[in-house]
Parts: C-alpha cells; structure tokens; sequence
C-alpha cells in the first residue's frame, strides 16, 4: 500500500498515511452506504503537477487529497485509475469473438479457457466487464488462465452459439485445457473475489456430486444437473460456504426449466440460511421471479421475498456489486407491481431505488457509469420523472455517441413521455449504430412510435423493415412471438393505408 500512498501524493510518512486512510475509508463505508466501491488513483495518471504534490505536505492538505481520492485500505499494487476511465498496471488480455484461436492458445499455454458470453445492451455483463474484469485480482489471473470473450449478438459467433448455447447473459464457461467440452458454466455476475474463487478453487473430483453438477450444467443436461445439485445439498451442512453456490446453481437450473414451483420453494427454504453474497441475491430474485411467474400475488410468498431482497441490498457489509444490488431493487418493484401494491410503497422503493443508482454512478468512473443506465432509466420511468432519464442519457450519449444503447433507452423515454419527434430521431441514431437480434427490439420502438403518432403507412413500412431484418438474424422463441404480432398488425393495417 505504501508503494500507492507515495505515487499519489509524494513521498511522506507511510505509517502516518496507513492511519489516515484507514480513517478515510471508515467514513466512505458510511457515507456510501451500500454502495462501498473501491476507486484508485495512480499519480502517473493524474493530472497533477509535481509541484501540487509538494504541497500536500501537511496533514490538512492529505487528508483532503484522500478523501478526494476515494482510497481505500489494501490497494492492490500499481493499480492505476483515472477520473475519466479505469486502468489497471497491465491489461487484462482478452481474445475478442474468436473461439477457436482462443481456445488453440490455451492448449498451447496448457491453461484452462474461461470464456465470458456478453452483449452490449446487458448491463449486468458491463459491469461484470468494466468493474470485475478491469481489477488487478482478476488480471493478474491471466497468468493462469486464457481469457476471451463471445459478444452474442456479432453475427460470426453464431457458430460457436449452436455449439455451446447460451439462455441468460452474462454465461461465464470455463474449459480445462486441451478440452472442447466445457467444465463449468456460472450465469450472471459476481465480485472480484467470488470470480477468483470460481476460476481457482474449482472442483475437479468426478466423484464430487456438486462438481458433477457442475459438468452436467455446462454442457446442457439439466436434468443431470439437478440430481446431482439436490445430492450435494444432502451432504452439506445448513450455512456451509458451500451451501450458497450449489443452491445458486440449483435454482438456476429449475428457473431455465420453467419449473417454476419447484424453484421458489427451494428459494424460500433455503435462501434464509445462506452466507450474504453474489449467491443468496440470485437465490431471492430466481424465487421472486418464479413467484410472478406463478402468479403468486394471493400469497405471502412475493412479500417474504421481497423483504428479504430489500434486506440484503441495503446491507452494506452484504459483498455485492452495486449492479446486482439494483437488480434486487428491480426484481422488488417487479414483484410489487404484479400483485397490485400500494401506490405509495411502490413509489417509495422506486424512489429509494432510484437515489441508490444515483450514488452508485457518481461513484463509478469513466465508462462504468454507464453500467447504470438501463436501471435508471427504469425506476426513472417508473417514477414518471422523464427528464432527469432524458438529462442522464443525453450525457451519456456525449460519453460514448457509438453506443447505440443511449439512443435505445432515449427512445423509449421519449415514446413514455409522448415527445414522438424525438423518439423517432433517437431511434432512428440507434438503428444506424445496432447490430444483431437486439435491433429487433429497437425496431419494435420505432413501431410503437410511429403508431402512438397516428402514422399509419409509416407503421405499416417500419414493420416491413423489421420483419425483413429478422430474416437476417438467428431467432429466440420470444422474437417469433414478436414477429407473429407484427405480421397480425401489418394485415390489420394493409386496408387502412390503401395502394402504395
């Protein structure tokens, strides 16, 4: 840590330092309530001149300089930060969109392949890319490990798709070297330390039931998978580390099944006892979930869930990511909505929601965010407050103009707020910018706009576009239902607009 303390602010007493930046960092923990994100700074990539540092000789002028910092206690070495984007000491080296060469260096190095399927209109997998893969921990892994990366939605992936298929995002598969059968399959996000256990304490015993399960999940069979995770919870102790990951994985595997009953009475039994973490939250929000999807609203099922979703995203000593802890507040508001709460607790949770994702993004730095911007413009909607949802994205359309997922989200705004000219400008940026299945859900925007506008033929065109669109891209269950409706309102449409 001394190393860090003297490349930010010259070169004084360490000792003295270590006692104010733990002083520092006790106060940060309280007044960042649940969020307790870690943000370094290296003096190599400050803006500061030699001669400001001098300055800060006194204990006035560190204590202010930390505190503006944002230090924390154990900072990993050479980690370097700026203001404007996240940097590490050395970057984590990735193979982009390409299996195949991926997988051929790893059997090269003899090193495992962990392999992260993503796409950029899921804010779960930005976070996981711009806080969790941008850490030293997980960098320094790379010694390790081969990392690469599959972006679901790039039209050359989708080979490696029917090979491995993908149902929730972010999938993270790990292979054993030299192996084209994957060895391990994690949904969703988790924190730094959480991914470093995943990749280093895996299980390999072909005897270990929870290993089993885990091989039997990766490669598809859940079936398998679900016998083998229910005889691993037989042999563990209630509150075992343990425990928590095999009820994930279990619940997991339940939700891609639909076996919705099962899943939240595994939920509700178990989630009481296990360890808070990245685990117990997928656990509460699979059995919420599996609640609406029951229609569970006459039961105390959805309010039990929901307290508990609510505890533990405003735990603060809860080691989450502040992505996951929003997802807890979305699930809530979800659930809330579909069994008819009061109008004024729903309001309440949306706002507190609301304000949490506010803090959250003034603590993130560069890019990271923007990892908010999908959930904000939720609870902002939800809260019918449109141009702070508008003010947010515009900003981040500065940030970042090639993004398509600003002007998506600013579309949408707009089509909520009745702003039709605006919408139609917006979606019109993120038409030209999207790529792959998710453009289809863009294009549905500009449908909905165009009929909210009374546009008849333009509807009755954009709905032909799309429907042409979709010929060029690989399908989902959900995007032939979509299609199904458009092409019942393209007929309903034909005699209103008369002959071209």
């Amino acid at each position: 840590m001394g190393r860090n303390v003297r490349a930010v602010l010259g070169c004084v007493n360490e000792r003295w330092a270590h006692i104010w930046l733990d002083r520092v960092a006790n106060w940060r923990i309280w007044y960042g309530r649940a969020s307790k994100l870690r943000f370094w700074f290296t003096y190599r990539h400050a803006h500061v001149s030699a001669v400001s540092v001098n300055r800060m000789k006194s204990p006035s002028w560190l204590v202010f300089a930390i505190a503006l910092l944002g230090c924390g206690t154990k900072p990993p070495a050479q980690t370097c930060f700026t203001a404007t984007s996240l940097r590490q000491a050395k970057p984590l080296a990735v193979i982009e969109d390409n299996y195949e060469a991926a997988r051929a260096l790893a059997g090269k190095r003899k090193v495992p392949l962990v392999v992260e399927a993503w796409a950029p209109w899921c804010h779960t997998c930005r976070s996981l890319r711009e806080v969790v893969m941008r850490d030293p921990q997980i960098v320094n892994l790379g010694d390790v490990v081969q990392f690469a990366s599959i972006d679901v939605d790039r039209k050359e992936n989708e080979a490696f798709l029917e090979r491995f298929p993908i149902q929730s995002l972010p999938t993270i598969l790990i292979f054993d070297a030299n192996d084209d059968v994957p060895a391990l399959k994690w949904l969703g996000a988790l924190t730094v330390e959480e991914f470093e256990t995943l990749i280093r304490g895996r299980k390999r015993d072909d005897r270990d039931p929870f290993a089993l399960g885990d091989a039997a999940s990766a490669v598809g069979d859940n079936q398998r998978a679900i016998r083998a995770y229910r005889m691993s919870l037989a042999d563990l102790k209630v509150g075992s580390p343990e425990e928590a990951r095999v009820v994930d994985s279990l619940v997991a595997r339940l939700s891609e099944m639909g076996a919705h009953v099962e899943c939240l009475r595994v939920a509700r039994e178990r989630q009481v006892a296990l360890r808070n973490g990245t685990s117990r939250a997928n656990v509460i929000a699979a059995g919420l979930q599996s609640a609406i999807e029951l229609e569970e609203s006459g039961t105390d099922a959805m309010p039990e869930l929901e307290q508990a979703a609510l505890a533990l995203a405003r735990d603060p000593k809860a080691k989450l990511l502040a992505d996951d802890r929003s997802a807890l507040f979305e699930t809530v508001v979800e659930a809330m909505k579909a069994r008819k709460a009061d109008g004024a607790a729903l309001r309440a949770i949306a706002l507190e929601w609301s304000v949490f994702l506010e803090e959250s993004a003034a603590h993130a730095l560069g890019r990271a965010q923007m990892v908010f911007d999908a959930h904000r413009t939720i609870a902002y909607l939800e809260l019918g407050e449109f141009e702070k949802a508008q003010k947010m994205l515009e900003a981040s359309v500065t940030s970042d103009p090639n993004d398509y997922n600003p002007h998506a989200r600013l579309a949408a705004v707009h089509l909520a707020a009745g702003h039709m000219s605006e919408g139609l400008a917006a979606v019109e940026r993120a038409l030209a910018l999207s790529y792959g299945p998710r453009k289809l859900r863009i294009h549905k925007t500009k449908i909905e706009l165009l009929e909210k506008s009374h546009d008849s033929r333009g509807e009755w065109n954009a709905i032909r576009v799309a429907l042409a669109y979709a010929k060029t891209v690989k399908l989902t269950p959900r995007h032939e239902r979509l299609l199904f409706a458009w092409r019942q309102r393209e007929l309903k449409l034909a005699p209103m607009i008369g002959p071209m």
